[in-house]
């Protein structure tokens, strides 16, 4: 496996879709897009120096979380440090606690 690589959960990607069709919806697919690069270079710098990311209690385990304002990922590294998996990406104004404490996060 290629060193430095992102993976989403199903969640993270969820999201990330979700994201991209609210911008899309309010502010036209040209800025959806930007946005999504946006995320999309920041997973790349994570992936590349996954422990730059804030360490963050959460659920009952320790994750990494990163911004790309208004919205924050949370990932964790890689066992074989070939890079990091994205459990979600989230905007940063909701009540992040609940979102890792619920059982379907």
């Amino acid at each position: 496996m290629a060193k430095h690589q992102f993976h989403l959960s199903p969640e993270a990607s969820d999201d990330l879709v979700s994201i991209t069709r609210y911008i899309a919806a309010e502010s036209g697919m040209a800025r959806a897009r930007s946005i999504s690069g946006r995320i999309t270079r920041k997973l790349q710098l994570l992936a590349f120096m996954p422990r730059m990311g804030i360490r963050w209690q959460a659920g009952g385990r320790l994750i990494l979380r990163s911004s790309v304002a208004p919205w924050v990922v949370f990932y964790e590294i890689m066992p074989d440090d070939s890079g990091i998996h994205v459990l979600r990406i989230v905007d940063g104004r909701r009540d992040l606690l609940a979102i890792f404490e619920a059982p379907d996060n």
